[in-house]
């Protein structure tokens, strides 16, 4: 009965390190998702000449993964309040400059319209090249010390 008791707090402690990890990586596919998003609106902008709201809705039915806040609230006017409500993993540094394109978003001409989705979809790609081995070794700490800490507590119970 003994033996049961150590496999399932052992089992337990690895879930718990599996959930811990899996929102570790969450982090980084979240900034992966918005940078996708940034380009397919740079391309639908580069190609044709749609309205914020069309690009929105169309990333809204073509993607796979969305940013949660497009998930909550895929009106144009109500994503920057569901920018600061959902971050989802997001710092504060890339809300505020998510809230800062989509407010300006729409308000120039096709070239600077691209050029500020370029240089945001680069803010981003900087943003996960710095933050996927971090969040890779923290995921893999994560997993780590979940086993650990279930084989810890089976032990203790001995």
């Amino acid at each position: 009965m003994k033996l049961i008791g150590m496999l399932l707090l052992t089992g337990c402690g690895s879930v718990i390190g599996v959930c811990v990890s899996a929102a570790f990586r969450r982090k980084t596919a979240m900034l992966v998702s918005v940078a996708d998003m940034l380009l397919s609106f740079s391309i639908k902008l580069q190609y044709g000449s749609p309205t914020v709201g069309e690009m929105i809705s169309e990333v809204c039915g073509e993607m796979a993964e969305l940013p949660a806040f497009l998930q909550r609230s895929p009106e144009r006017d109500e994503i920057i309040r569901a920018i600061k409500e959902y971050p989802d993993g997001l710092e504060q540094a890339d809300v505020s400059r998510l809230s800062e394109l989509f407010t300006q978003l729409g308000s120039a001409d096709r070239d600077s319209e691209l050029c500020r989705l370029r240089t945001a979809r680069e803010y981003f790609l900087q943003r996960i090249e710095s933050e996927r081995p971090k969040n890779e070794k923290r995921a893999e700490l994560a997993r780590r010390l979940g086993v650990l800490l279930g084989i810890f507590a089976a032990i203790m119970l001995l």
